[in-house]
């Protein structure tokens, strides 16, 4: 099984980096097929240098000396110093495998409703309480399925994944990823 994309944005990357975050929620859909075991590597969102801000994502990380500053290592503070410096904050589905820096393992999956979330796994994925995730979910899943603004989909309360996983902090080479597959 070869290692797929999780994009993964803030708040939640914040707490994944900070190590308070293991389990996330998400849609059914392009998860649903996921096993225990499994791997995911993390998309997350990054800045290119200024220089480099013209170039698509991919080309960029084939440019020599072109690297890509992860938001979630640095504070509002630093950005308003170094920021000038920098491009327009890329997407983290925008991240090229080349730059990825860690892997999740998944431990479980369980599908339940979504008002059966336990808020504590809302709280150490880096939101404040429920609202803030009710907010974001709704944001999120509404971009995916392209429905209108007003719609409110946290209220429909949808099936979806809880995956628990083991964070990985730094990206497998790939003849380790490969043998792990093999076995």
């Amino acid at each position: 099984m070869t290692p797929r994309p999780i994009s993964i944005r803030r708040p939640e990357i914040d707490a994944l980096v900070a190590g308070t975050m293991s389990v996330m929620i998400r849609p059914i859909g392009k998860l649903a097929d996921m096993a225990v075991g499994a791997l995911l590597w993390v998309r997350e969102p990054f800045y290119l240098p200024k220089r480099f801000a013209h170039l698509r994502p991919t080309a960029a990380a084939e440019t020599p000396g072109c690297a890509p500053v992860f938001a979630a290592d640095h504070s509002p503070a630093w950005f308003s110093v170094h920021g000038p410096g920098l491009g327009a904050r890329r997407y983290a589905r925008e991240l090229p495998k080349a730059w990825h820096r860690q892997h999740l393992r998944i431990r479980s999956i369980e599908l339940l409703p979504l008002h059966d979330v336990a808020e504590v796994d809302m709280v150490e994925a880096g939101f404040k309480d429920r609202e803030l995730f009710r907010i974001r979910w709704d944001e999120e899943v509404r971009y995916a399925i392209g429905v209108p603004d007003k719609a409110n989909l946290f209220r429909a309360n949808p099936e979806v994944l809880r995956i628990a996983f083991d964070r990985i902090d730094a990206p497998l080479p790939a003849a380790s990823t490969k043998k792990r597959e093999e076995a």
